[in-house]
Order: structure tokens, then sequence, then C-alpha cells
């Protein structure tokens, strides 16, 4: 299924989860990889890891954290300011990225991230509590794929590096 394009009717804050989407050229989103994660209301930690499979040239650039407005100020006024952001590995020409974000009162915070090079993506996405400690849950009703929302068969998952040339 299509993994290129915002996803349709994608609403922050209406769902608890995660929106993962690719961009083959610069929209309002930028090009490459999107990964926006979203609650109802509740506090969430939401954690993952993703790394390349296939080619051993592969490796993931220009790799960025994100808020929304919205998140900050709630963090701010709620002072639960929380930044544990990303993990590269290796820090040089990283083959794995490993993250915990966390997203309240309805609001999102994501990453961005480009790949240079060829083969699979694997992903491990977990929704966890308000606290740090809190288990995590590996659940593929959480994840929203490309512009027609589409959920994976099970999580973790794969998908091409390069959806624009090779399908999802």
């Amino acid at each position: 299924f299509p993994l290129n394009g915002f996803p349709e009717n994608l609403v922050a804050g209406e769902f608890v989860g995660y929106a993962v989407w690719h961009t083959k050229q610069a929209d309002k989103s930028g090009r490459g990889w999107h990964v926006l994660v979203s609650t109802t209301g509740k506090r969430h930690h939401f954690k993952g890891r993703i790394w390349l499979d296939g080619d051993p040239g592969s490796y993931f650039e220009r790799i960025e954290d994100w808020k929304r407005t919205s998140e900050i100020r709630s963090e701010l006024r709620t002072e639960s300011w929380f930044h544990k952001g990303i993990k590269r590995r290796p820090e040089e020409r990283p083959t794995e990225i490993s993250f915990d974000l966390v997203s309240q009162e309805g609001n999102a915070s994501g990453i961005h991230f480009d790949i240079v090079g060829q083969g699979t993506l694997e992903w491990q996405l977990g929704v966890g509590g308000p606290r740090d400690g809190d288990p995590v849950l590996l659940d593929s009703k959480h994840v929203r794929l490309g512009p027609e929302n589409r959920r994976p068969p099970t999580d973790p998952f794969t998908t091409c590096v390069r959806p624009d040339h090779h399908g999802g």
C-alpha cells in the first residue's frame, strides 16, 4: 500500500499512536520519512526503534526531533518538560535510531529523517504510559501508515527505504 504522502484526515489529538509517511519531494513536512506521535489527552511515552536492513552502505541522515508549539506550551504550563530525544547508533553514519518522545493534552511531536542508500527499514513503535518506567505496548492498532492511514499487519513491521521507487 502507498506510503508517500501526508496522511489524509490526520488530526493530532484525535488518536493515541503514530502516523508514519514518506515524501519524495519537499512539501509542508519536508522530504524523507516522518513520524508523528499524538495523544488524545493523557500523557504518553512513545518509545521506538527504527533500523536499516539490507544494503551495508545505507545510513540515516538529517535526523531531527520536533514538537508543536502547543506541546511545548503544555509542558511548560504543567512543568513536565521532557526531552530525551533520539539516540543514533553508531553516532557517525547511523544505521539505527531509537527514541523516547512524549506527547500530552492532545498535542503532537515527532521525528523526521532521510536515508542514504537502499534496503529495508525495520520499525518497532511502542506506546507507554505517563511515566518513563511504564510498560510499552507494541500493537499495530497504534500505527497509521501513508496517506490512507493503513495499519501494518504487525508491530514490528518492515517497509522499503525508498517507497517512491519500490512501492510500499
